[in-house]
């Protein structure tokens, strides 16, 4: 009896430890972090089901009035998103530099519909709200319309003296309204089959927005101010917004008749008097560059901005706040001494990670440039960071304010600090600038080195600083030095390395790695004498960053037409794809942050995080994914050969196939049952000419097409 319980109980204990194990193999790596908040937006519509997308790089949708963002690009295979619109039926369309899409389930997957547009750079879109008529505006080719949901479209630019449309409406009784770029404004009042010129005087030029009351007053936006218009375009009038006429994006009307005008770097004006008088109402928005702005039914009022993000108000704009919304570039992450993280950002400066890694709060005050490349931390309070600019600030309190230090004429690509605190800047030309005074005093640091563009900076426990050198955006000329003597002389260490720029060094159990962009990773066990190739299942060469923990595992970020993040788990020899849950495939900077988790900052997703600490995780078993990822193909653009790679959670029936731009299939790469793990085809297009092409991966009800680009 005594056994037969115990055989019962070591067979539950068994059973949960099997079930926790599985379910552990299955969870996602990564987490966002929510942050940073920020970047571009050029459009935003709001649907019926109170739904808000914004279309910018990419399309991004919220179910909770923008306390949330998340990619919905199922289907879009071009990401330049300029305009979104929303028909009476409730479709929603989305012009492209690269043609039409529709979307039938309120944003969430969409449709390549622009068949007879012959230019399909589309900057503005309209809907006639009696017929439901589209028309598409587009760069240089004119208007476009479609009587039947978008499914086939026809020139409709007869009378237009431009072809170069950035701005389209109707008004409620069906008249068509477009301003050009040069050429001032057009009408049409039979949906775009004929234009007639409104504008005699010549008053207006490159109009950017129109927007109709229901009095079918128009008011338009363009470089030189608002105009308006209470004669269906046949005279016009300028309206002065404070004395300052600048560049207006967006003009759009609530339930009450109230104008609000976005303005390029000045923010939001509104105007309750039919245009006569123009207020700014500004409170809570940072970011003044409102390109576009939308109000939901509820007259929530959305607003759009170049690096900020979306602001949303519930007040008819009197305050702004911040959504949590997420397309920020994060170029450098940095650590100081009590585990506080700090991402340096394209153009939205500094930001640190507070509340546990619950909340990030830019931290900015004193910076002249916000676009920031590198950050080191000196000590727990001493923070450096350099800028696309060639500056280099100094913070002494914890980031809460910058003061400039030193300028270059060239951008600061990497700092770093040694063990005596010495502060040494790798710039794009300029070869090396050190610090012995804590930031005060700089000095070049460069005798020896061969190469003036330094990538990458690294110390050793033993204070030996390596430099990576190399054209980084080109890839070719790069080796790697160093210097035992803090800078002042440098010597070349790069037996075995290809000719490829260095872009990463780290060091853990006395064995480096370098990144390379062109030819993976290398490594080296004799402190850089003589470097290998560390490559095997590695399906991305170019790596822009890399980062190691405190076992030795490695992390490897790719960038361009990248793949994400890949680990070398320790003593082994093979890559494991740790990617299948990012939202990007662009990573620029890794780090191990606080408690062994491991950071990823991307191109335009802000900053992900590992669901549990790298060293308590068996890595290995990650190469079973949680769902299907189909990867971007690599090399791309290419020439004859590219590689497509996708992972599966389990055995299933797979499609793989090649389609042209006219949608007919190329070539079919796999067409079979598959196991789960990460799979690689290569395509080698010798016979097809060069252009753009798609591929297309089936299994089960998942599918996914992405772009390719063959060029000979």
């Amino acid at each position: 009896m005594k056994k037969c319980l115990k055989s019962i109980l070591f067979k539950s204990i068994l059973l949960v430890q099997l079930t926790v194990l599985n379910s552990f193999a299955q969870q996602n790596f990564w987490e966002q972090t929510y942050g940073p908040v920020g970047g571009d937006v050029n459009s935003i519509v709001t649907t019926s089901l109170g739904t808000i997308l914004a279309g910018g790089n990419g399309i991004f949708r919220s179910t909770n009035r923008g306390e949330s963002w998340f990619r919905s690009n199922n289907g879009l295979t071009f990401w330049e998103v300029q305009k979104l619109i929303l028909s009476p039926s409730g479709k929603i369309y989305a012009g492209v530099l690269g043609g039409v899409f529709c979307s039938t389930d309120d944003g969430q997957s969409w449709t390549k519909k622009d068949s007879g547009i012959t230019q399909t750079y589309i900057y503005s879109l309209a809907v006639n709200p009696i017929s439901g008529i589209l028309l598409a505006g587009s760069s240089g080719g004119g208007v476009f319309s479609s009587s039947d949901n978008g499914n086939h479209w026809m020139n409709a630019s007869e009378g237009l003296t431009n072809g170069w449309v950035f701005a389209l409406a109707y008004s409620k009784n069906g008249l068509a309204y477009a301003g050009t770029k040069g050429d001032g404004f057009f009408v049409s009042t039979n949906n775009g089959i004929s234009w007639t010129h409104s504008d005699s005087t010549n008053l207006i030029s490159d109009i950017q927005s129109i927007g109709v009351t229901d009095q079918n007053h128009i008011f338009v936006g363009s470089f030189s101010g608002i105009f308006r218009s209470t004669d269906i375009g046949k005279s016009w009038k300028q309206v002065k917004v404070n004395s300052i006429n600048t560049e207006i994006r967006e003009i759009t009307v609530n339930s009450k008749g109230e104008l609000f005008a976005g303005i390029l770097f000045q923010g939001i004006v509104f105007s309750k008097d039919n245009g006569s008088t123009w207020l700014e109402t500004n409170s809570g928005l940072t970011s003044m560059a409102v390109t576009s702005l939308s109000i939901d039914s509820s007259q929530f009022i959305y607003a759009g901005t170049l690096r900020g993000g979306i602001f949303k108000s519930s007040n008819d704009g009197v305050v702004w706040k911040q959504t949590n919304f997420i397309n920020s570039n994060v170029n450098a992450l940095a650590m100081n001494s009590s585990g506080t993280i700090y991402a340096g950002t394209s153009y939205n400066g500094i930001f640190r990670l507070v509340d546990d890694g619950a909340t990030w709060t830019q931290v900015s005050s004193g910076l002249f440039d916000f676009y920031i490349m590198s950050i080191a931390t000196a000590t727990t309070s001493n923070i450096f960071a350099g800028t696309f600019v060639g500056n280099i600030y100094r913070s002494t309190n914890k980031g809460d304010n910058w003061n400039l230090v030193f300028n270059t004429t060239k951008f600061i690509n990497s700092l770093t600090v040694d063990k005596k605190g010495n502060i040494f800047a790798g710039t794009q030309g300029l070869g090396i600038f050190c610090s012995t005074d804590g930031g005060s005093a700089w000095n070049g640091c460069s005798n020896g080195l061969r190469d003036s563009v330094i990538n990458c900076l690294m110390v050793t426990p033993s204070n030996v600083l390596f430099a990576g050198t190399g054209g980084k955006y080109l890839g070719e000329g790069g080796s790697i030095f160093q210097s035992s003597d803090q800078g002042n002389t440098w010597i070349e260490t790069n037996n075995g390395l290809p000719n490829k720029a260095i872009t990463s060094i780290v060091m853990k159990n006395n064995i480096i790695y370098a990144s390379t962009l062109g030819n993976g990773v290398y490594y080296s066990t004799n402190n850089g004498n003589i470097w290998e190739s560390k490559n095997v299942n590695l399906t991305e060469n170019s790596i822009w960053t890399l980062s190691v923990d405190s076992v030795g595992n490695v992390f490897a970020g790719s960038w361009g037409w990248g793949n994400g993040v890949f680990v070398l788990k320790n003593e082994t020899n093979n890559w494991i794809n740790l990617s299948e849950d990012l939202n990007t495939q662009q990573v620029n900077t890794l780090l191990i942050g606080p408690d062994s988790y491991l950071y990823a900052g991307t191109l335009g997703d802000g900053v992900f995080k590992s669901v549990k600490p790298t060293t308590s995780v068996k890595l290995d078993e990650f190469n079973t994914p949680a769902t299907i990822y189909l990867h971007q193909n690599y090399p791309n653009p290419f020439n004859p050969t590219t590689t497509i790679s996708f992972t599966l959670p389990s055995k299933s029936f797979v499609s793989l196939k090649i389609f042209d731009a006219l949608g007919r299939e190329v070539s079919t790469l796999v067409n079979e049952e598959s196991s789960a793990g990460n799979q690689s085809r290569q395509w080698r297009a010798e016979n097809v000419s060069s252009g753009i092409y798609f591929y297309r991966l089936k299994a089960g009800s998942f599918t996914e097409t992405k772009k390719l680009l063959l060029l000979r």
